[in-house]
């Protein structure tokens, strides 16, 4: 499995402790499941504004975080994933599939949406 941007590069950077972020570290990082769920398990036991706090996560996605989290450990889980690797930005990775269509890109990066290939790219 294969995971872009959105809710997983701020999850890996947590996971990384980034205290800024920093795509060149974050792209091409293999996260296990066990890690996307202690960090959210992590970010859920957190009010919004600690999260808004926590070095390596961008304060606006503080809010959203914690349910992106969640959606992807269960797809994870549902998938019998027990890692996935990190991409850069999607327009690097053309064959990119959105898990919830947003009309523009401009309303992607607000919606939450996570973008996940069906398997992992050479």
């Amino acid at each position: 499995l294969v995971g872009i941007a959105g809710t997983l590069s701020p999850i890996c950077a947590l996971s990384l402790g980034l205290r800024t972020y920093d795509g060149a570290r974050v792209h091409g990082t293999r996260l296990s499941r066990d890690e996307v769920e202690r960090q959210v398990a992590r970010l859920g036991a957190l009010p919004v504004a600690d999260r808004r706090q926590l070095p390596g996560l961008d304060a606006r996605r503080a809010d959203v975080i914690f349910a992106g989290g969640t959606i992807l450990a269960r797809v994870m889980a549902r998938a019998h994933t027990p890692h996935l690797i990190v991409r850069g930005p999607a327009g690097e990775c053309p064959a990119a599939v959105t898990l919830c269509p947003a009309p523009s890109n401009r309303n992607r990066e607000r919606s939450g949406c996570s973008i996940v290939h069906a398997k992992e790219q050479p």
